[in-house]
């Protein structure tokens, strides 16, 4: 019983529902947007990108914890890790090995994305230790890092359609954008008292509530221009499946950022845009459709 829930602590540390959609992204853009569906010029280098990526993934989700644990322990403490049931050295021992692992399948791949893997490397460590406490800027690295899961792959192997690569490398980081300002007012109250300067924590939830606003209205414009695009090509399909799963959610979501004021409202909220991430994702694929 011992031993299931250790297990069951590990997956919830690195966070595999979030790999999960990091493989699907990697995969999904790697045989869409790289390859456009001609798999003779599939390199099994992309395996060790995945991997490689997934490493840093979870190494950045185990120190990120491991600097969080006084606010988590305010925001959610039935969800601690940290020192309770995995102890503190273990974590920064499991942190060094999987940074480790990721730099060794990285040589296996070539010399940008490794270094890519090393500066990804860093730039988490630096988010967590530090600029996770400035405003905005913490966001915005994590979210353009999230960008990258797909931007490393083009080092890999040339041959982009560059016009939906640059949409769905937007897409990204404009997802990953709101999710990461939600999910810190939904932490406002933790991240307060532990002295972490968030956005929400410095401006308030009301200039928060505007910012995400803001976002939500650029992303609904580039998503508005790319499915007309696509219907102006005669891929009315790609123009029907955006708009259904992923226009209309972000559509919904306008009027209940300005309501939202409670943990479990911005949990929700933060739940929608995990959906039309996984929806844009799966998206690429009606691009193999002629």
């Amino acid at each position: 019983m011992k031993k299931r829930k250790l297990f069951l602590d590990i997956l919830n540390l690195v966070r595999y529902k979030n790999l999960l959609i990091i493989i699907l992204t990697q995969l999904v853009c790697y045989y869409v947007l790289i390859l456009h569906g001609h798999l003779e010029y599939h390199t099994y280098k992309i395996y060790f990108l995945i991997l490689g990526t997934v490493f840093i993934a979870m190494a950045g989700y185990v120190i990120n914890d491991y600097f969080d644990v006084e606010s988590d322990m305010i925001n959610r403490p039935d969800d601690v890790i940290v020192g309770k049931s995995i102890s503190r050295i273990s974590v920064l021992i499991i942190y060094f090995l999987l940074n480790i692992a990721a730099l060794l399948v990285g040589a296996f791949t070539n010399i940008l994305v490794w270094l890519t893997f090393s500066l990804s490397i860093l730039a988490l460590f630096f988010y967590s230790y530090t600029l996770k406490k400035t405003p905005l800027a913490g966001n915005l690295l994590v979210s353009a890092l999230l960008s990258f899961t797909m931007l490393v792959l083009w080092f890999l192997q040339a041959g982009v359609d560059r016009v939906s690569f640059t949409f769905y490398i937007s897409f990204a980081f404009l997802t990953g954008l709101l999710r990461e300002i939600i999910k810190d007012a939904e932490d406002v109250e933790g991240d307060r008292l532990a002295g972490q300067l968030t956005f929400p924590v410095r401006f308030g939830l009301g200039m928060t509530e505007f910012l995400l606003f803001f976002i939500l209205l650029i992303f609904s414009i580039l998503l508005s221009v790319f499915g007309w695009s696509k219907f102006i090509e005669g891929k009315w399909w790609i123009t029907v499946y955006l708009f259904v799963f992923v226009f209309l959610p972000a559509i919904y979501l306008f009027p209940k950022i300005f309501k939202a004021e409670t943990k479990n409202e911005f949990m929700f909220l933060s739940r929608i845009v995990k959906l039309i991430m996984v929806a844009g994702i799966l998206s690429m694929l009606l691009l193999l459709i002629n």
